[in-house]
């Protein structure tokens, strides 16, 4: 495949002052990845958006130009996530009648609804605070308001033997005690269409913030209707990766049938729907994940500029990580290395600012750290990688690594997120990045990395801690 087209885009998108590709780990690089997944031009990297789509394009454009081979189907750059996504065509509608009078009420400031295709009209309005109120029977003409806490619901609707809710018009159940945000859009909802969400059988759900909740409690004889304005249509995502082949080595040939998978997700989450006119709405997602993307292109490019791995080395650019690690969960059921010969893999994820608590500048932690013998690996090889400071906060089961480990694959993320308050706020900008920090930590990142791809360890769980999942190598 040719992609003369594509660098055309991808210079024009990234501007002149583009820096050379060359093997070593620099700053300039460095800055330029992050500073162009992180603008506004790329309007926060949503998932199936036409900024994702230029970040696809970007990174396979850098990778060839450091020497990778695509990694892809079909010596392609890209694997195609077949998706599709629920999208609002206007505002959804939802109002309440009461002796004849209508009310209608406000997307985000009186409810959420998820966006999926619903029009009902005129249903009998059934309101439920203790379990003696509930029908007998799921009736399609009803909305059932479930007035108790998530734990009553449950039990509610089990004492009657209506599973969650099934059957009946719609579910209406608490959202907060007040008022929340106006928003000027229902976020749109996206799926595998290999894999769909089992939505056939699901109650539609609504969650009444205060005044809503309100007016249904002292409603009498009344009815709701809801049009949520909202199609479903096809909408494509790629994961982009690129490879480096494995050679063995003299002593062990047979590294070479194996393969280690880096990744880093180049998603984020798009614009705030919320957000006031004229204010900041790009969710620019520079620590998150612009950070880890620049970190793995650059050792991507070091080892392909320098002696070849003993192992195979796909480099994962996973897409749709932020709505449910959709991008690598495709990845795992359609792998472009056999699982059982991937010997681990490793994540990069938020390593743009330093954390005081993992030594501060050039520092790494390593989530599950004592869940494998990479830790002790890394330790006495004097690298700058701690156990991770934070296991309060299961960083070990948030990102794309975790995926791998429920298929049994060793996987483990390199990180320095420092519990920053910008985490997914729109103050996650370039601006805060600390470039000193990501190039000291890439470095040490790489040796990592190669002690894992030359084969000088292999990388096992620890007895007692191997996921109780196939294929687990211990």
């Amino acid at each position: 495949m040719t992609l003369a087209p594509l660098f055309v885009l991808a210079l024009s998108l990234s501007g002149a002052e583009t820096p050379a590709v060359v093997p070593a780990i620099t700053r300039a690089e460095l800055s330029h990845t992050v500073s162009y997944l992180a603008s506004d031009e790329l309007e926060g990297r949503a998932t199936a958006s036409e900024g994702i789509r230029k970040a696809a394009e970007h990174l396979a454009q850098r990778m060839q130009l450091a020497g990778l081979k695509p990694g892809g189907p079909e010596d392609s750059w890209f694997q195609v996530v077949p998706m599709e996504r629920g999208r609002a065509t206007a505002m959804p509608e939802l109002s309440l009648t009461v002796a004849g009078v209508t009310r209608a009420f406000a997307l985000g400031v009186d409810y959420e609804i998820q966006a999926e295709p619903l029009a009902v009209k005129d249903l009998r309005l059934v309101y439920v605070s203790a379990p003696e109120q509930l029908p007998e029977t799921a009736d399609p003409k009803v909305a059932l308001v479930l007035d108790g806490s998530a734990g009553q619901r449950r039990e509610w609707l089990a004492a009657k033997k209506l599973g969650e809710g099934q059957g009946f018009g719609l579910i209406i159940t608490r959202g907060q005690k007040g008022t929340g945000r106006p928003r000027s859009e229902l976020r749109s909802r996206m799926e595998r269409i290999d894999k769909p969400i089992a939505r056939q059988d699901q109650p539609f759900i609504v969650r009444a913030n205060g005044p809503l909740l309100e007016a249904l409690q002292q409603a009498k004889d009344a009815t709701l209707s809801l049009d949520t304005k909202v199609v479903v249509e096809r909408m494509d995502c790629r994961n982009v990766i690129g490879r480096i082949d494995g050679v063995g080595t003299k002593e062990r040939p047979e590294l070479a049938e194996t393969a280690l998978v880096l990744s880093a997700h180049y998603d984020h989450i798009g614009l705030d729907a919320g957000a006031a006119e004229g204010a900041d709405r790009v969710h620019n997602g520079a620590d998150d994940d612009a950070s880890g993307c620049a970190m793995m292109l650059e050792i991507a490019g070091a080892m392909a500029a320098g002696e070849a791995p003993a192992r195979d080395v796909l480099v994962f650019f996973a897409t749709a990580e932020e709505i449910g690690l959709l991008g690598t969960e495709y990845y795992l059921d359609h792998p472009l290395a056999p699982l059982d010969k991937t010997v681990a893999n490793l994540n990069f994820e938020m390593v743009g600012r330093p954390d005081p608590k993992a030594g501060g500048v050039g520092k790494l932690w390593f989530t599950g750290h004592d869940r494998t013998n990479l830790q002790a690996a890394y330790s006495a090889a004097g690298l700058a990688i701690v156990p991770d400071p934070y296991p309060d906060q299961s960083f070990f089961e948030r990102s794309d690594n975790y995926a791998f480990v429920k298929r049994g694959v060793v996987g483990q993320t390199l990180s320095s997120y420092n519990l920053h308050k910008d985490y997914h706020h729109v103050s996650d900008e370039v601006a805060l990045i600390d470039f000193e920090h990501l190039e000291l930590a890439t470095r040490e990142a790489l040796h990592a990395v190669r002690m894992v791809a030359d084969g000088s360890v292999e990388p096992l769980w620890l007895p007692g801690r191997v996921p109780t999942r196939p294929g687990a190598r211990r």
